[in-house]
């Protein structure tokens, strides 16, 4: 019988290839360079690098521990900044680097306010506390503007211009931020503060009185009307002057001249400044006189003698209010018209006719 012929093999041509996909565009062409930096900004200058200020002393520690005595000395008033005591153990390009401190409100540690006070000693106390004695501190040449003098050269020009102010002591106002205080540039009533000193006790030898300071206080400079010391006991017989510690702090650094009636304090706790509660007490002997001076300046300064720092800045103390006018008398009245004269006497009566 006759078959079918076998069917013919499945065909082996190669499929057709898939649409080919779409070439990627080419990478965009990459700048020749990076755009240029903006230029960089050339350090601000700097002053009173490290506050190496005495130079006299064989090394670093001696010369730091003699550049605590000449500003403390200096913020006594005892010494005179411009005086040969200084000028001689000091390094001249930092003459002026003394003054480095002010109150907070004004821009604090490393800017100045123009004279060696007792913001600048507790600054200097606590540079003491930083790594290696206030290595790698400065002041920025922009906060100097209010520095007193810039060299020995400038101090007996800035005396002879002196020669002619006659205010007892002044204050450069500043525009301060809403809360802070310094000294009478603000009346708002967080900086308004009396210091009037008050009866505390009295005992067979005379009166112990009280300064009322703010709680919280960071500095205080007093200035007495008459001699003081500080008390070297609780049963004193001269005028002396003795701070009560309430305090957390590592110490109030509480001073007294006798030489120029003024004691200060600056309370720290390592390198920091700390707010203090110690209280302030002076005696007075039966039969003397002694108050704090609210009139003149510091001695070898020119702000005020007696003032208090607080969280705010330096208090407008009440007492530096000047005292109210005395109203004019009224006007004298006028004089009453004199009374009318009375009037001409009658002439006489004629004589008599003769007989």
């Amino acid at each position: 019988p006759s078959s079918s012929p076998p069917p013919p093999p499945p065909s082996t041509s190669p499929s057709p290839p898939p649409s080919a996909l779409p070439s990627p565009p080419p990478p965009s062409a990459s700048p020749s360079s990076p755009p240029p930096s903006p230029p960089s900004s050339p350090p601000a200058p700097r002053i009173c690098e490290n506050f190496r200020i005495v130079n006299s002393k064989s090394n670093l520690q001696a010369n730091f521990i003699a550049q605590i005595d000449l500003i403390m000395k200096i913020a006594l008033g005892v010494v005179d900044h411009c005086s040969a005591t200084v000028v001689d153990n000091t390094d001249a390009d930092q003459f002026q680097c003394f003054d480095m401190a002010s109150s907070a409100a004004v821009g604090g540690d490393f800017v100045p306010d123009g004279e060696v006070n007792v913001l600048d000693y507790g600054r200097q106390i606590r540079l003491q506390s930083m790594e290696g004695l206030g290595e790698g501190t400065f002041m920025l040449e922009s906060d100097a503007s209010r520095l007193r003098y810039r060299s020995p050269d400038q101090c007996e020009s800035r005396r002879n211009l002196e020669s002619t102010i006659h205010h007892l002591w002044t204050v450069q106002c500043v525009d301060l931020a809403p809360g802070l205080c310094y000294f009478d540039c603000s009346e708002e009533p967080t900086c308004l503060h009396s210091i009037a000193p008050l009866l505390n006790r009295s005992t067979a030898s005379g009166e112990w009185y009280s300064v009322p300071l703010p709680l919280n206080w960071t500095a205080f400079s007093l200035l007495f009307t008459h001699s003081v010391k500080q008390c070297d006991s609780n049963n004193p017989v001269e005028r002396c002057v003795s701070l009560i510690e309430d305090s957390d702090c590592d110490n109030d650094n509480f001073i007294v001249s006798s030489t120029t009636k003024l004691a200060i304090a600056a309370p720290s706790n390592g390198a920091a400044k700390c707010a203090s509660n110690s209280e302030v007490q002076f005696f007075v002997p039966n039969g003397q006189h002694q108050n704090l001076d609210l009139v003149h300046a510091k001695p070898g300064g020119f702000l005020p003698g007696t003032w208090v720092e607080a969280g705010p800045g330096v208090l407008h103390l009440a007492e530096w209010f000047a005292p109210p006018t005395t109203p004019p008398s009224p006007p004298t009245p006028p004089s009453s018209p004199p009374p009318p004269s009375p009037p001409p006497a009658p002439p006489p009566a004629p004589p008599p006719p003769s007989p």
